[in-house]
């Protein structure tokens, strides 16, 4: 984490760009390109974690319920 600016994480030595900004609330998110996934075996990688992710939320979600 970023000191003064918590939730910010900086690789050291990223040379990218900001490529896009959104704003959820008061909680700014920055996309950079030193980020993106360009190969498609990492592509799947990230797809089945962020998959696994969403899974495990819903099912939080419903054991609250």
């Amino acid at each position: 984490m970023s000191p003064g600016h918590p939730g910010i994480h900086i690789v050291p030595g990223g040379a990218g760009m900001i490529v896009a900004t959104y704003t959820f609330g008061e909680t700014k998110v920055h996309i950079c390109d030193d980020h993106l996934v360009t190969e498609p075996d990492e592509r799947e990688r990230v797809e089945i974690a962020i998959a696994d992710a969403a899974w495990a939320c819903l099912q939080d979600k419903a054991e609250q319920e």
